[in-house]
C-alpha cells in the first residue's frame, strides 16, 4: 500500500493528511484520498481524490510516507488526532 502526506494546505487537504491509494479510482489508474476525513479542507467535497500520477509527481504539494507496525488501536477526536499529527509534521 502507498501513503503520501500533504506538505502544504492545498483546496481538499490540510497540512498533515495522509493518503492512501486507492487503486479502484480514476477510471483504474489509481487515486489518493485521505485515510480519515480530518484534514478535509472542503467539507462540501468529502469524498474527492487526486490521481495517482498527479500525487507522486508533485513532491512540492506531497512527500512519500509509510506506515509503521501499529502495536494497539487508539482513537481519538478530531482535535485530538490534529494535535499529535501536527507534532509530527515541521
Amino acid at each position: 500500500m502507498k501513503y503520501y502526506r500533504v506538505v502544504k494546505d492545498t483546496f481538499l487537504w490540510n497540512k498533515g493528511a495522509i493518503l492512501k491509494l486507492g487503486e479502484d479510482l480514476g477510471n483504474g489508474e489509481g487515486g489518493y484520498m485521505p485515510i480519515e476525513d480530518i484534514w478535509n479542507a472542503n467539507d462540501s467535497v468529502p469524498n474527492e481524490y487526486i490521481n495517482a500520477k498527479i500525487i507522486e509527481a508533485s513532491p512540492e504539494w506531497f512527500e512519500r510516507v509509510y506506515a509503521d507496525n501499529l502495536e494497539k488501536m487508539v482513537f481519538k477526536t478530531k482535535a485530538q488526532m490534529k494535535e499529535s499529527f501536527s507534532k509530527f509534521v515541521s
